[in-house]
């Protein structure tokens, strides 16, 4: 007896550390043969949305596979980084969707004769990069080349919200895709009316009407808001002025804005956005891309950037979507095949928001 205690001790010491560390598994949400992609939950969120996130598990799950929660709250975005890439190289998981106030690492870079200093969740998802802090100021400013592996997926809000936006995206999944066109909405302003002419950078192979608005006479804010509050349209790629408070939306010389609480007011009829909107997703902040997804009743997905610049040349990420691949797994599609054609300084701050799972239908 005495020659067992020793081990025992140290048996129960060990389960005692895992259980108190800053990530657990919950145990009444069932585990997952195969871990297919990781829900990762701000630990004060989670008892106010198990029973949402438990419906997700069911609704997402391949099989075998399906999500795997891990309950999260530390502060370290190093460890949340090996834990993710530890799960890809056991289980190639698709990636992960972090919920809540999950660490974030920031990222500087000197662009368009300015300095940057921006969120980079791209550091989660390219698990094979170096990143270096040359000036020792806690915030990286060199990497040995991005690789995207897998995606990286946000949703930011109040329980309430959180549940909320559970039960639209579930809605969409199972089919009850509401009174929103099957379209695509391609809205240009000023400074990018001419480009790429008659470029609908492949909506068209998703979608049979692509709606484009770019005649600069049109381009208003009103025109904007005409375009999702009467019909709507299920997808829309927009090439506009932002900041993460507000759309700057050029005409006749000045500015007309629509910033986050005209867009609670307007409940913009999309599900699907490209926002080609500077800084628009810096989630630093209340921002507009988050806005879209967590405070209308239709938003489901953003691809937008934390940072000056965005995707203006989607067009294999859209052939993704047109071939049935997820949101998150188009973008990760996307970084494989088209993303070459754009510099570091348009990219880097690039993120997704909303359920990466989903498809467009």
């Amino acid at each position: 007896m005495r020659s067992n205690f020793k081990p025992l001790f140290l048996c129960l010491l060990s389960l005692l550390v895992i259980n108190t560390s800053c990530k657990k598994d919950e145990e009444d949400i069932p585990e997952p043969v195969y871990p297919l992609f990781l829900v990762i939950v701000d630990n004060s969120l989670y008892t106010g949305i198990s029973a949402s996130l438990n419906t997700y598990v069911t609704e997402t799950a391949r099989g075998d596979s399906a999500a795997k929660v891990i309950e999260w709250s530390g502060t370290s975005a190093v460890q949340l980084r090996d834990t993710i890439e530890s799960y890809f190289s056991k289980y190639r998981i698709s990636g992960a969707l972090l919920i809540g106030n999950i660490p974030y690492v920031r990222y500087e870079m000197y662009n368009w004769d300015k300095h940057e200093e921006f969120p980079c969740d791209l550091f989660y998802a390219s698990p094979s990069t170096s990143w270096f802090d040359d000036d020792s100021d806690g915030i990286y400013d060199r990497n040995s080349g991005i690789t995207i592996r897998y995606f990286i997926s946000r949703i930011q809000g109040s329980v309430s919200e959180i549940n909320s936006y559970f039960s639209k995206a579930g809605s969409y999944r199972s089919g009850n895709t509401g009174t929103i066109p099957k379209k695509a909405l391609l809205f240009i302003d000023n400074d990018w009316s001419d480009f790429y002419a008659s470029e609908k950078f492949n909506l068209n192979n998703i979608y049979s009407v692509v709606d484009v608005v770019k005649d600069t006479n049109e381009t208003t804010r009103q025109k904007y808001i005409d375009c999702l509050s009467s019909g709507g349209a299920e997808y829309v790629m927009q090439l506009i002025h932002a900041s993460y408070e507000k759309l700057y939306i050029q005409h006749l010389g000045a500015y007309q804005y629509v910033n986050q609480s005209d867009l609670v007011t307007l409940n913009p009829k999309a599900r699907f956005y490209n926002l080609f909107n500077c800084s628009a997703c810096n989630f630093e902040y209340e921002n507009l891309g988050m806005y879209y997804v967590m405070k209308t009743s239709y938003g489901l997905a953003v691809m937008g950037t934390t940072k000056t610049g965005g995707n203006y040349y989607p067009q294999s990420f859209n052939n993704a979507l047109a071939q049935g691949k997820t949101w998150g797994e188009a973008w990760v599609s996307w970084w494989n095949t088209g993303a070459s054609a754009l510099e570091a300084k348009w990219t880097m701050g690039l993120v997704l928001f909303g359920d990466p799972m989903l498809k467009v239908n």
